[in-house]
């Protein structure tokens, strides 16, 4: 549990650990929102409203690595409010990164957050990854397409 403060800390911790300003805006929307972990990297930009988030799709990581995209945890379907300042930070991140649909499927996520495997721990790459938000190339989020990721 932390204070507003707190999200701000842990928000600007995480954006200078991974060099990306990405972090910053997804934690502060964690802290603000209460999403889900799979919520938050599985937010899709028309989902994004003027003032609130729409939940209606998560992406879950299996053990082996793959993103499958599925309905919120107990079909949590809801809208989420979010202060003012928070959706506009938000609408600004999506312009900025100019978000582009994935060639294999349309879909287009507000954050990058494949995951990823290192040292024997799972580690978000979106950590250390400085790549485009859409999908990485033989590695599609939602239709499993290309090869496995190696362990």
């Amino acid at each position: 549990m932390t204070d507003a403060l707190g999200i701000l800390l842990i928000a600007e911790r995480m954006a200078i650990l991974s060099g990306r300003d990405d972090e910053f805006v997804a934690w502060v929307e964690k802290g603000y929102t209460g999403k889900r972990w799979d919520e938050l990297i599985g937010q899709e930009v028309e989902l994004v409203r003027p003032a609130g988030f729409r939940i209606e799709w998560q992406l879950y990581e299996l053990d082996s690595g793959e993103l499958v995209r599925c309905p919120p945890k107990d079909d949590s379907y809801r809208t989420l409010d979010g202060p003012e300042f928070l959706m506009r930070r938000v609408h600004q991140h999506v312009a900025r990164k100019q978000v582009t649909p994935c060639p294999c499927h349309g879909k287009r996520y507000v954050y990058n957050a494949i995951g990823a495997v290192k040292e024997g721990g799972r580690v978000p790459s979106w950590w250390m990854s400085r790549g485009p938000p859409e999908c990485p190339p033989g590695r599609c989020p939602t239709c499993s397409t290309g090869p496995k990721p190696s362990r």
